[in-house]
């Protein structure tokens, strides 16, 4: 059994939305979103996401899933000291 890398997988939402400039209420009102769901978004504070939100996501931001979401190598703290 092949076992994958470890790492964090996060949402673009915060870097997409300083490009286009939008505040959390502007990316609210565009998406159709919740401010709640909106604001955990913007704050890449999600631990789930719905595909339907995902692609709600994409086509109001224009992008595809693979420039909304990334896979980031996890970062581990050294324990020598």
């Amino acid at each position: 059994m092949d076992i994958m890398p470890t790492g964090i997988i996060r949402l673009m939402v915060p870097e997409l939305l300083k490009e286009k400039g939008w505040t959390i209420t502007k990316f609210m009102r565009e998406s159709g979103l919740s401010y709640p769901t909106a604001h955990r978004l913007a704050h890449n504070n999600v631990t789930a996401i719905t595909l339907k939100t995902i692609k709600r996501l994409c086509d109001v931001f224009e992008v595809t899933v693979e420039e909304l979401i990334v896979r980031e190598p996890e970062v581990l703290e050294s324990t020598s000291g």
